[in-house]
């Protein structure tokens, strides 16, 4: 997870020691959700969540943390796209 303090790696984003499994980052999320809110996720819309979004853009000092899953190293972890290394693999190769 990574989180925008200070652009240390290739991704411009400062890695954290924090780990998270699927599960885990799922319920991390519904937490902050539930938390920021102030209200049960089945009352929360995905239109609710973006109207948020934007407001928080359009305010040039706003401050929120955040926490997300990207730019995984398709080195360890494989692509859906084609690689220098998987390009001229046959399908019964892969």
């Amino acid at each position: 997870l990574y989180h925008t303090a200070t652009p240390t790696d290739a991704y411009g984003f400062e890695q954290l020691a924090k780990e998270y499994t699927l599960g885990e980052f799922g319920a991390m999320a519904d937490e902050f959700k539930r938390n920021y809110f102030k209200k049960p996720l089945s009352e929360i819309s995905c239109d609710e969540v973006e109207q948020e979004f934007w407001r928080i853009l359009s305010l040039p000092d706003a401050s929120v943390k955040i926490e997300y899953e990207a730019d995984l190293q398709t080195g360890e972890l494989g692509s859906g796209f084609p690689t220098i290394r998987t390009k001229d693999l046959t399908e019964n190769d892969k």
